[in-house]
């Protein structure tokens, strides 16, 4: 496709015209010839072994040449990233790192090009990961731009160059005179691909240990703060102990009271309501009786012709109904002399008839 980058796209005409600085000046067919000045690749050395527990980066200067062999790259300068941002130990290129490139070029190398990046894998290896892709895609795509991946601790190094709208690892760049030449490995068997695939687990999982541990050493030192939240945590469970023992404590104890009450007083505290009828001179009684299955008597006594009820309650049941009972109702009082209690309102045993009073 067109608007894929490759090497094969350099335009001659924006190359300066200038001798290969390295020996033999013949590289690998369609492959990119890529120089690097010692002073330039001794800095980018130096600037990955001072930190080796996340990457680093920076910017490749130099000219855009051509010989009688075709285009090369000659790199003499670099510029270091700062203000970049790391994701466990991956580095991410932000804006305030792009305002320092560019006023360092204009301030001190006015007449070089942007021929690439650098970034270090400390004990990662050689290769462009997906952030390496996504960087090398959308900030150094022109086809003569090359990404150099540089891992202090194993002592490799390699440089991708474009080829057909993807980075390709260059068989060999130079260091001043110096050729570096890279071999790929022959093709793997199934049992080294399953270790290798192994190993990039490792590496996957050694990064996000790193991204542990500088979240571990960022948190902050237990202070007052996390004390005060703490004996807070302690105070409010023991007030929760003690407040459901006095609940139980005060349930007892009323429990208590109630049994000593005299009969009278229970059965005035169950009455519902008492009232007198002033047209027929009648009392009404209204009681809230108990489920029928606490009841053990139920007949009409002979001499008096009045019913009589008898209930049975266990201690629990005592306490629910009588309790229920010594609640005061609210409300006004109704007509003729009466006597209230909790349950129904004085007004509804008005409009009940004469002959539909409660249970006596």
């Amino acid at each position: 496709m067109a608007d894929q980058p490759d090497t094969s796209a350099i335009d001659p005409g924006k190359c300066v015209a200038k001798e290969f600085p390295a020996d033999g000046a013949a590289g690998a067919p369609g492959e990119l010839r890529v120089v690097l000045g010692r002073r330039a690749y001794d800095e980018i050395r130096k600037h990955a072994a001072e930190v080796t527990d996340r990457e680093i980066c920076g910017v490749l200067l130099g000219d855009l040449a051509k010989d009688a062999q075709g285009p090369f790259l000659h790199i003499t300068e670099i510029i270091r990233g700062e203000h970049t941002a790391s994701q466990g130990a991956q580095v991410t290129i932000t804006h305030e790192t792009w305002n320092h490139f560019h006023r360092e070029k204009d301030n001190r190398f006015p007449d070089k090009q942007y021929l690439g990046w650098y970034h270090s894998h400390p004990d990662f290896g050689v290769f462009l990961s997906a952030m390496d892709l996504f960087i090398h895609e959308n900030f150094f795509a022109a086809p003569h731009q090359v990404a150099l991946v540089v891992d202090p601790i194993r002592g490799e190094e390699g440089l991708f160059y474009w080829k057909a709208g993807k980075p390709e690892r260059a068989g060999q760049f130079w260091v001043g005179r110096e050729a570096h030449r890279y071999e790929p490995a022959p093709e793997p068997s199934g049992e080294q691909r399953s270790l290798r695939e192994v190993e990039k687990k490792l590496d996957r999982l050694k990064g996000q240990l790193q991204e542990l541990d500088a979240a571990l050493r960022e948190r902050p030192e237990a202070g007052w703060l996390q004390t005060v939240l703490l004996m807070g945590i302690l105070l409010l469970l023991f007030f929760q102990v003690f407040m459901g023992y006095l609940k139980d404590k005060y349930l007892s104890v009323r429990l208590s009271e109630m049994s000593r009450r005299p009969a009278l007083d229970q059965v005035r505290a169950a009455m519902l309501e008492v009232r007198e009828d002033p047209r027929n001179g009648c009392l009404y009684l209204e009681y809230r009786l108990l489920p029928e299955q606490f009841l053990i008597e139920d007949r009409t006594d002979g001499p008096t012709g009045m019913n009589v009820r008898k209930y049975r309650l266990d201690e629990e049941n005592s306490r629910r109904y009588l309790e229920s009972k010594l609640t005061p109702a609210s409300g006004s009082p109704s007509e003729g002399k009466h006597g209230a209690g909790p349950g129904t309102p004085p007004d509804r045993a008005a409009d009940r008839p004469a002959d539909s009073g409660g249970s006596k």
